[in-house]
């Protein structure tokens, strides 16, 4: 567990947390297409507890505060590319850039670390780029 001992924020293991798996998919069904890479259709219940158990992350946690209780997640990948997600209602509030910061504290000098981000979602580049990650390329995708 890492801990912001000013507000008390801290990443729990997704793993470790009790209704994390729940929180997690109410996560999920806030996301607009602009903010989504990887689907495009929300997955049944029974789909995303079976991607939860796969566990498919280098790292996942959830981002609790004692205030607003969980707030959002966090994700590191085996390739160090970072997936970060706020409640809608709780956006802009700094907890996403503090969980990426958090992330960044911890990891190994000389880790490149990651962000894949959908081009449409502005918000979620701004942060990244305020916290001195660097565009790299573009990506575009066939689908037939």
């Amino acid at each position: 567990m890492k801990t912001n001992k000013d507000s008390m924020t801290r990443l729990v293991d997704v793993y470790a947390a009790k209704g994390a798996a729940m929180f997690l998919y109410e996560l999920l069904l806030e996301r607009n297409p602009d903010q989504n890479i990887s689907h495009k259709v929300v997955p049944t219940y029974a789909a995303h507890l079976a991607f939860v158990d796969s566990h498919p992350y280098e790292s996942w946690e959830l981002i609790e505060t004692d205030g607003d209780g969980f707030v959002g997640s966090i994700y590191v990948t085996e390739r160090n590319e970072i997936g970060v997600f706020v409640l809608k209602k709780l956006q802009s509030k700094g907890y996403g850039s503090w969980a990426v910061r958090e992330i960044m504290r911890h990891s190994e000098q000389g880790t490149r670390l990651l962000a894949n981000i959908n081009p449409k979602n502005r918000a979620s580049a701004a942060m990244f780029e305020k916290l001195g990650f660097k565009l790299l390329m573009n990506t575009y995708a066939l689908v037939k």
